[in-house]
Protein backbone atom coordinates (compact mmCIF):
# COMPACT_ATOMS: atom_id res chain seq x y z
CA UNK A 1 0.00 0.00 0.00
CA UNK A 2 2.45 2.22 0.96
CA UNK A 3 4.61 1.63 -2.39
CA UNK A 4 1.11 2.43 -4.20
CA UNK A 5 1.12 5.44 -2.46
CA UNK A 6 4.73 6.64 -3.53
CA UNK A 7 3.78 5.89 -6.95
CA UNK A 8 0.35 7.76 -6.88
CA UNK A 9 2.85 10.75 -5.46
CA UNK A 10 5.63 10.56 -7.70
CA UNK A 11 2.63 10.39 -10.49
CA UNK A 12 1.30 13.18 -9.47
CA UNK A 13 4.37 15.22 -8.78
CA UNK A 14 5.59 14.02 -12.63
CA UNK A 15 2.00 15.19 -13.93
CA UNK A 16 2.71 18.59 -12.52
CA UNK A 17 6.00 19.08 -13.91
CA UNK A 18 4.83 18.38 -17.51
CA UNK A 19 1.51 20.86 -16.92
CA UNK A 20 4.52 23.76 -15.69
CA UNK A 21 6.63 23.05 -18.55
CA UNK A 22 3.81 22.77 -20.94
CA UNK A 23 2.37 26.70 -19.26
CA UNK A 24 6.00 27.85 -19.65
CA UNK A 25 6.45 27.02 -23.43
CA UNK A 26 2.92 28.49 -24.26
CA UNK A 27 3.85 31.58 -22.31
CA UNK A 28 6.87 31.92 -24.21
CA UNK A 29 4.84 30.99 -27.36
CA UNK A 30 2.53 34.02 -26.43
CA UNK A 31 5.24 36.41 -25.59
CA UNK A 32 7.94 35.39 -28.36
CA UNK A 33 4.23 36.27 -30.72
CA UNK A 34 3.16 39.08 -29.34
CA UNK A 35 6.98 40.84 -29.56
CA UNK A 36 6.76 39.86 -33.43
CA UNK A 37 3.38 41.29 -33.80
CA UNK A 38 4.52 44.47 -32.14
CA UNK A 39 7.96 44.39 -33.86
CA UNK A 40 5.62 44.29 -37.63
CA UNK A 41 3.58 47.38 -36.26
CA UNK A 42 6.68 49.30 -35.48
CA UNK A 43 7.37 47.96 -39.28
CA UNK A 44 4.46 49.36 -41.07
CA UNK A 45 4.82 52.69 -42.64
CA UNK A 46 3.03 55.31 -40.08
CA UNK A 47 0.10 55.83 -43.43
CA UNK A 48 -2.64 57.49 -40.75
CA UNK A 49 0.06 60.40 -41.14
CA UNK A 50 -0.52 60.96 -45.13
CA UNK A 51 -4.50 61.11 -44.17
CA UNK A 52 -5.85 65.20 -44.66
CA UNK A 53 -4.87 67.28 -41.81
CA UNK A 54 -7.31 68.22 -39.58
CA UNK A 55 -8.81 71.57 -41.46
CA UNK A 56 -7.91 70.24 -44.68
CA UNK A 57 -11.53 69.78 -46.00
CA UNK A 58 -13.61 72.81 -46.42
CA UNK A 59 -16.94 72.14 -44.32
CA UNK A 60 -15.68 69.28 -42.72
CA UNK A 61 -14.07 67.95 -38.99
CA UNK A 62 -12.74 64.94 -37.84
CA UNK A 63 -15.09 62.65 -36.45
CA UNK A 64 -12.63 60.69 -34.73
CA UNK A 65 -9.23 59.61 -34.95
CA UNK A 66 -8.00 57.47 -37.86
CA UNK A 67 -7.96 53.43 -37.43
CA UNK A 68 -5.11 51.32 -38.70
CA UNK A 69 -5.87 47.94 -39.99
CA UNK A 70 -3.49 45.42 -40.65
CA UNK A 71 -3.85 41.88 -42.44
CA UNK A 72 -4.59 40.36 -39.30
CA UNK A 73 -7.92 42.55 -38.88
CA UNK A 74 -8.92 44.19 -42.00
CA UNK A 75 -11.79 41.76 -41.89
CA UNK A 76 -13.32 43.68 -39.35
CA UNK A 77 -13.71 46.63 -41.58
CA UNK A 78 -13.96 45.12 -44.89
CA UNK A 79 -16.19 41.84 -44.16
CA UNK A 80 -16.39 39.71 -47.38
CA UNK A 81 -14.09 42.39 -49.67
CA UNK A 82 -10.72 41.35 -47.43
CA UNK A 83 -10.46 38.35 -49.23
CA UNK A 84 -9.15 40.23 -52.64
CA UNK A 85 -7.27 42.77 -50.64
CA UNK A 86 -5.32 39.68 -48.96
CA UNK A 87 -4.76 37.89 -52.09
CA UNK A 88 -3.31 40.90 -53.41
CA UNK A 89 -0.32 42.06 -51.48
CA UNK A 90 -2.50 43.55 -49.07
CA UNK A 91 -0.44 45.60 -46.22
CA UNK A 92 -2.42 48.08 -44.87
CA UNK A 93 -4.85 50.58 -44.42
CA UNK A 94 -5.40 53.83 -42.51
CA UNK A 95 -9.54 55.20 -42.32
CA UNK A 96 -10.65 58.10 -41.21
CA UNK A 97 -14.23 59.43 -41.01
CA UNK A 98 -14.50 63.48 -41.54
CA UNK A 99 -18.53 65.10 -40.47
CA UNK A 100 -19.19 68.02 -42.83
CA UNK A 101 -20.86 70.98 -41.32
CA UNK A 102 -24.14 70.26 -43.60
CA UNK A 103 -24.64 67.12 -42.18
CA UNK A 104 -23.24 64.66 -44.64
CA UNK A 105 -19.66 62.32 -44.13
CA UNK A 106 -16.77 61.39 -45.61
CA UNK A 107 -14.78 58.63 -45.43
CA UNK A 108 -11.13 58.28 -46.40
CA UNK A 109 -9.66 54.96 -47.13
CA UNK A 110 -5.64 54.69 -47.97
CA UNK A 111 -4.49 51.64 -48.33
CA UNK A 112 -0.99 50.31 -49.14
CA UNK A 113 0.03 47.12 -50.80
CA UNK A 114 2.98 45.38 -51.44
CA UNK A 115 3.64 45.97 -54.63
CA UNK A 116 2.19 48.98 -57.45
CA UNK A 117 0.66 46.58 -59.86
CA UNK A 118 -1.93 45.22 -57.21
CA UNK A 119 -2.66 48.71 -55.62
CA UNK A 120 -3.47 49.01 -59.52
CA UNK A 121 -5.24 46.25 -60.20
CA UNK A 122 -7.35 46.82 -57.18
CA UNK A 123 -7.86 50.63 -58.64
CA UNK A 124 -8.96 49.26 -62.17
CA UNK A 125 -11.18 46.46 -60.78
CA UNK A 126 -13.32 49.71 -59.34
CA UNK A 127 -13.33 51.72 -61.87
CA UNK A 128 -15.06 52.22 -65.32
CA UNK A 129 -14.83 54.27 -68.56
CA UNK A 130 -18.27 56.30 -67.46
CA UNK A 131 -16.61 57.61 -64.52
CA UNK A 132 -15.72 61.23 -64.41
CA UNK A 133 -11.87 62.21 -64.02
CA UNK A 134 -10.63 64.63 -62.24
CA UNK A 135 -7.57 66.90 -62.36
CA UNK A 136 -5.21 64.46 -60.19
CA UNK A 137 -1.52 63.66 -61.18
CA UNK A 138 -2.09 61.48 -62.61
CA UNK A 139 -6.04 61.16 -62.83
CA UNK A 140 -8.60 60.39 -60.30
CA UNK A 141 -12.41 59.49 -60.67
CA UNK A 142 -15.84 59.98 -59.36
CA UNK A 143 -19.33 57.79 -59.58
CA UNK A 144 -21.94 57.96 -57.49
CA UNK A 145 -19.98 60.34 -54.64
CA UNK A 146 -16.87 58.02 -54.71
CA UNK A 147 -13.71 58.90 -55.42
CA UNK A 148 -10.92 56.73 -56.70
CA UNK A 149 -7.13 56.89 -57.72
CA UNK A 150 -3.90 55.12 -57.34
CA UNK A 151 -0.16 55.60 -57.19
CA UNK A 152 2.43 53.60 -56.35
CA UNK A 153 1.52 50.93 -53.87
CA UNK A 154 -1.37 53.21 -52.72
CA UNK A 155 -4.94 52.78 -53.42
CA UNK A 156 -7.03 55.68 -52.46
CA UNK A 157 -10.94 55.59 -52.02
CA UNK A 158 -13.23 58.19 -50.20
CA UNK A 159 -16.88 57.36 -49.82
CA UNK A 160 -19.36 60.23 -49.68
CA UNK A 161 -22.77 60.70 -49.34
CA UNK A 162 -25.53 62.22 -52.12
CA UNK A 163 -24.77 65.55 -50.29
CA UNK A 164 -21.32 65.61 -50.69
CA UNK A 165 -19.89 67.62 -53.55
CA UNK A 166 -17.38 66.42 -56.31
CA UNK A 167 -15.01 69.62 -54.86
CA UNK A 168 -15.27 67.80 -51.49
CA UNK A 169 -14.24 64.37 -52.65
CA UNK A 170 -11.46 66.07 -55.08
CA UNK A 171 -10.28 68.29 -51.77
CA UNK A 172 -10.07 65.53 -49.04
CA UNK A 173 -8.37 64.08 -52.66
CA UNK A 174 -5.47 66.42 -53.04
CA UNK A 175 -4.50 66.69 -49.36
CA UNK A 176 -3.51 63.10 -49.70
CA UNK A 177 -1.75 62.66 -52.95
CA UNK A 178 1.39 65.24 -53.12
CA UNK A 179 2.52 62.21 -49.45
CA UNK A 180 2.22 59.19 -51.75
CA UNK A 181 5.49 58.32 -52.96
CA UNK A 182 5.58 56.36 -56.44
CA UNK A 183 4.59 56.56 -59.88
CA UNK A 184 1.17 54.96 -61.56
CA UNK A 185 1.52 51.45 -62.38
CA UNK A 186 1.88 51.05 -66.63
CA UNK A 187 1.68 47.06 -67.36
CA UNK A 188 4.59 46.15 -69.86
CA UNK A 189 2.03 43.91 -71.67
CA UNK A 190 -0.31 47.24 -72.80
CA UNK A 191 2.53 47.25 -75.37
CA UNK A 192 1.18 44.80 -77.29
CA UNK A 193 -2.38 45.87 -76.93
CA UNK A 194 -3.13 48.66 -79.99
CA UNK A 195 -4.34 52.12 -78.82
CA UNK A 196 -6.62 52.88 -81.85
CA UNK A 197 -9.96 52.36 -80.63
CA UNK A 198 -9.26 51.59 -77.24
CA UNK A 199 -11.63 53.32 -74.84
CA UNK A 200 -10.09 56.12 -72.41
CA UNK A 201 -9.70 54.36 -68.46
CA UNK A 202 -10.40 50.83 -69.14
CA UNK A 203 -7.83 49.59 -68.73
CA UNK A 204 -7.64 46.48 -66.31
CA UNK A 205 -4.81 43.95 -64.91
CA UNK A 206 -6.18 40.91 -63.39
CA UNK A 207 -6.87 40.23 -59.97
CA UNK A 208 -5.13 37.65 -57.54
CA UNK A 209 -7.89 34.89 -56.23
CA UNK A 210 -8.31 31.91 -54.37
CA UNK A 211 -9.29 29.92 -56.63
CA UNK A 212 -7.57 26.61 -58.14
CA UNK A 213 -5.75 27.49 -61.31
CA UNK A 214 -3.40 25.58 -64.02
CA UNK A 215 -1.73 28.81 -64.26
CA UNK A 216 -2.46 32.07 -62.33
CA UNK A 217 -3.72 34.49 -64.72
CA UNK A 218 -1.55 37.92 -65.20
CA UNK A 219 -3.96 39.47 -67.75
CA UNK A 220 -4.45 43.17 -69.21
CA UNK A 221 -7.20 43.87 -70.77
CA UNK A 222 -9.02 46.77 -72.36
CA UNK A 223 -12.01 47.66 -74.12
CA UNK A 224 -12.71 49.06 -77.64
CA UNK A 225 -15.26 50.91 -79.63
CA UNK A 226 -15.73 48.27 -82.68
CA UNK A 227 -18.74 49.51 -84.75
CA UNK A 228 -21.50 49.55 -82.59
CA UNK A 229 -19.70 46.45 -80.32
CA UNK A 230 -18.16 47.33 -77.50
CA UNK A 231 -15.44 44.64 -76.52
CA UNK A 232 -13.07 43.71 -74.15
CA UNK A 233 -9.85 42.54 -75.39
CA UNK A 234 -7.34 40.34 -73.04
CA UNK A 235 -3.59 39.32 -73.61
CA UNK A 236 -1.25 37.35 -71.35
CA UNK A 237 2.10 37.11 -72.29
CA UNK A 238 3.85 33.76 -72.99
CA UNK A 239 1.47 31.57 -71.21
CA UNK A 240 2.82 28.29 -70.05
CA UNK A 241 -0.41 26.50 -71.05
CA UNK A 242 -1.66 27.96 -73.92
CA UNK A 243 -5.23 27.23 -74.87
CA UNK A 244 -5.73 24.87 -72.07
CA UNK A 245 -5.10 28.61 -70.10
CA UNK A 246 -7.85 29.99 -71.87
CA UNK A 247 -10.18 27.64 -71.83
CA UNK A 248 -9.49 27.67 -67.99
CA UNK A 249 -9.57 31.22 -67.62
CA UNK A 250 -12.66 32.22 -70.22
CA UNK A 251 -15.06 29.10 -70.03
CA UNK A 252 -14.67 27.06 -66.79
CA UNK A 253 -17.13 29.30 -64.90
CA UNK A 254 -20.49 27.94 -67.02
CA UNK A 255 -18.95 28.21 -70.44
CA UNK A 256 -18.36 26.13 -73.29
CA UNK A 257 -16.34 25.46 -76.16
CA UNK A 258 -18.95 25.94 -79.49
CA UNK A 259 -16.26 25.11 -81.67
CA UNK A 260 -12.09 24.46 -82.53
CA UNK A 261 -10.83 26.36 -85.10
CA UNK A 262 -8.38 24.72 -87.48
CA UNK A 263 -6.43 25.69 -90.70
CA UNK A 264 -6.47 29.27 -89.15
CA UNK A 265 -2.88 31.19 -88.39
CA UNK A 266 -3.20 30.28 -85.04
CA UNK A 267 -5.08 27.61 -82.71
CA UNK A 268 -7.89 29.41 -81.52
CA UNK A 269 -11.56 28.40 -80.53
CA UNK A 270 -15.22 30.37 -80.21
CA UNK A 271 -17.16 29.99 -76.92
CA UNK A 272 -19.40 31.37 -74.61
CA UNK A 273 -19.50 31.93 -70.93
CA UNK A 274 -22.09 33.57 -68.95
CA UNK A 275 -19.78 36.21 -67.40
CA UNK A 276 -18.45 37.13 -71.04
CA UNK A 277 -21.05 36.22 -73.61
CA UNK A 278 -19.45 35.35 -76.67
CA UNK A 279 -15.51 34.80 -76.26
CA UNK A 280 -13.26 33.84 -78.85
CA UNK A 281 -9.43 33.00 -78.20
CA UNK A 282 -6.64 32.72 -80.22
CA UNK A 283 -3.11 31.46 -78.84
CA UNK A 284 0.06 32.27 -80.68
CA UNK A 285 3.97 30.72 -79.50
CA UNK A 286 2.21 30.62 -76.33
CA UNK A 287 1.02 33.74 -75.87
CA UNK A 288 -2.75 34.08 -75.33
CA UNK A 289 -5.46 36.84 -76.70
CA UNK A 290 -8.87 36.68 -76.30
CA UNK A 291 -12.23 39.14 -77.89
CA UNK A 292 -15.10 38.84 -75.45
CA UNK A 293 -18.66 40.65 -76.02
CA UNK A 294 -18.30 40.84 -80.03
CA UNK A 295 -21.65 40.01 -82.30
CA UNK A 296 -19.21 39.86 -85.51
CA UNK A 297 -16.35 36.88 -85.36
CA UNK A 298 -14.86 38.53 -88.31
CA UNK A 299 -13.73 41.76 -86.43
CA UNK A 300 -12.81 39.99 -83.15
CA UNK A 301 -10.59 38.02 -85.23
CA UNK A 302 -8.97 41.24 -86.87
CA UNK A 303 -8.82 42.32 -83.27
CA UNK A 304 -6.64 39.33 -82.47
CA UNK A 305 -4.01 39.74 -85.47
CA UNK A 306 -3.50 43.52 -84.86
CA UNK A 307 -2.34 42.12 -81.12
CA UNK A 308 -0.03 39.21 -82.55
CA UNK A 309 1.03 41.38 -85.39
CA UNK A 310 2.08 44.25 -82.31
CA UNK A 311 3.48 40.85 -80.49
CA UNK A 312 5.56 39.90 -83.70
CA UNK A 313 7.44 43.22 -83.91
CA UNK A 314 8.80 43.62 -79.99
Amino acid sequence: MKFQTLNNIQSIALFRSVVLVLLLILSCSSEEKAAKQEQSNKALPQISTLLPADNAISGYQPAGKPTVYTRQDIWDYLSQEAEIYLTNSFVSMAVEKFSGSGGDTLIVELSQFGNDKSAFALFSSHRNPGFKSVDLDPLGYIDSHRLYYAKGDYYLRIIGTDKTSDESLVQAAKAIVPGLEGSPYVDPQLKYLPTEGMVPNSIEISLKDNLAHNEPPNLVSALYQIDSDTVRVFYQHKTRMGMTFAVDEFLDDGGKVDEYLMGGVYQSLVGSAPKYGKVYCAVDSGSVCAVTGFSDIAQAKEMVQKVFGKTAQK
